[in-house]
């Protein structure tokens, strides 16, 4: 893998000779990448004070982008095996926008229910295992709708 030198990669792939499996590397590591950038422990670190739900949340999305990660990669395989990346990519962008939605109707619909319900105190200092039940579902959807659509797109008949 080049760390560093993307011109050199670059070149690589004007040579064909970067393989499927190192791009599905490049994609786990950029994809942890992003899920470092994006911690609410690290976000919030110097700011406001952390719970046991905040990190709750960062370890169970860290385990579901390497879990789900490796399972597409496995699912492309099974099929065709070509073109990993591009089919990644691509089919992340509707399918995440319908998971933005649905997070954003569950959000609201949570939020809702506080209001109503004076029991329930959602929108504590922090995260709450509200919010966690909320992005694993959200997650559970995102790699269920991505198998789904990598087996049409790699021709896996499972």
């Amino acid at each position: 893998m080049n760390f560093f030198r993307d011109k050199e990669l670059a070149q690589r792939f004007v040579c064909d000779e970067v393989p499927e499996r190192e791009q599905f590397w490049y994609l786990l590591v950029l994809s942890l990448l992003y899920c470092l950038l994006t911690s609410m422990t690290l976000n919030n670190l110097f700011y406001e004070p952390l719970n046991f739900w905040d990190y709750v949340m960062d370890g169970l999305i860290v385990i579901a982008t390497i879990l789900g990660v490796f399972w597409m990669y496995q699912i492309n395989a099974k099929g065709d095996g070509r073109d990993f990346i591009a089919r990644y990519t691509c089919l992340s962008f509707p399918i995440s926008i319908r998971t933005l939605l649905i997070f954003i109707i569950l959000i609201v619909g949570l939020l809702t229910l506080e209001v109503f319900i004076d029991q329930i105190e959602i929108a504590e200092e922090g995260g709450s295992p509200y919010f966690v039940a909320i992005i694993v579902l959200c997650y559970l959807y995102f790699y269920l709708r991505m198998a789904a659509a990598l087996r049409i797109a790699s021709a896996t008949k499972e």
